[in-house]
């Protein structure tokens, strides 16, 4: 997977560009070669280039140092992304819409939850790349499923059982609100007088009168203090812990369909009528949700047994790289700068960054559960 990372000084990339150029009668093999398949050192500066295009703008640094470190962890991801695509290839898996779908909407959630204020765009090389880590973690999971790496059916009722409270639906009110404000809110300068509660008790008592005839909505226009936030008086549907605390204990004991007394709050009188009201949902039966347990079990284990694999086949793979860029250490599959380059960010690899729970299922984070053993 390619990583978007900083923008070099466009100095720093003309002196690296230069020093690329220089050495080609110390180095005249490709910048990379895993196994068979190579990138030239042309294509590899080219494809780094583009990948900072949409960058923000870097620190100023120290030209020739840092440099080599963004390019030591984009050539990481560029060998693992090679290893993961032969695996595919060898293992016959097919890259389904499926998985790039649920790639995409795994980068969104990402994006979602990100602290920084722009999130970078994923392309559509790292869409594809995670939705071929998916389809390889899916494989290799049914494969360790089947040689009794893990006890599927028992991790998956497990998974329910930590879960299952998380899975009851709240119930929901319904209800529709008139403040009666005490005095001129807006323009007030200290809180209400007993006078002006006085005055706003006897318009509330009135409006409660007119709420027997008139249409809710009609008269919370005309005479709501808290029109503005909920048009008409309308609260909407939530779940009783999403109201106001001071408001809890109105519409607890407010049948539906029924106007509440005018109290008094801080700043007027409330006028509350519930809608409707529904019950908790009880927790689903493990049956019932069964399938999107054992889902999440192996989206797991498959994220787990994706990571041990890039090491092994790490490993066993023949990787040369450009001593230009520096070396490939095998045991933890990643390029390491050269010697005195500035020390990049060490790769947690694009194939195991993902939260797996955001790839469907229970909605609920199965790297919670320790797998079971063998």
């Amino acid at each position: 997977m390619r990583n978007v990372s900083r923008v070099l000084p466009v100095a720093v990339l003309l002196v690296l560009a230069t020093a690329i150029a220089g050495a080609c009668s110390t180095f005249a093999g490709p910048a990379w070669q895993v196994n068979d398949v190579s990138m030239s050192v042309d294509d590899f500066t080219t494809a780094f280039e583009e990948s900072q295009a949409g960058a923000t703008a870097a620190t100023p640094t120290t030209a020739g140092r840092i440099e080599t470190a963004e390019l030591a962890t984009f050539m990481t991801n560029e060998i693992q992304t090679e290893l993961l695509n032969q695996g595919l290839a060898e293992k016959n898996i097919t890259v389904t819409q499926e998985d790039r779908d649920n790639a995409e909407l795994a980068f969104q959630n990402q994006a979602a939850q990100s602290q920084t204020a722009t999130p970078a765009t994923p392309t559509p090389e790292q869409i594809e790349t995670q939705a071929g880590i998916s389809a390889l973690g899916r494989t290799l999971a049914r494969e360790g499923a089947d040689s009794g790496i893990v006890d599927v059916d028992a991790a998956a009722r497990e998974l329910y059982e930590q879960n299952k409270d998380s899975l009851i639906t709240p119930g929901q009110t319904c209800a529709h609100f008139i403040l009666v404000p005490a005095g001129d809110l807006l323009t007030a300068t200290a809180p209400p007088t007993e006078a002006e509660y006085a005055a706003a008790l006897t318009e509330a008592e009135t409006v409660v009168t007119r709420l027997a005839t008139e249409d809710f909505a009609a008269v919370s226009a005309e005479v709501s203090a808290i029109e503005e936030q909920l048009p008409g008086g309308d609260f909407g549907c939530q779940a009783i812990s999403e109201f106001p605390t001071e408001v809890v204990s109105i519409v607890e004991a407010l049948e539906p369909n029924v106007l509440s007394a005018p109290t008094r709050i801080e700043g007027g009188y409330l006028i509350a009528r519930v809608d409707s009201r529904t019950a908790d949902s009880g927790a689903p039966t493990f049956e019932e949700v069964e399938d999107q347990a054992i889902e999440a079990v192996l989206s797991q284990l498959g994220q787990r047994l994706v990571g041990e694999w890039l090491l092994e086949r790490s490993k066993l793979a023949t990787v040369t790289i450009d001593p230009r860029f520096g070396t490939w250490d095998a045991e933890n599959a990643q390029v390491v700068p050269p010697e005195g380059a500035a020390t990049p960010t060490t790769p947690t690899t694009a194939l195991t960054a993902l939260d797996p729970s955001q790839l469907g299922g229970l909605g609920i984070d199965p790297t919670e559960l320790e797998p079971a053993g063998p």
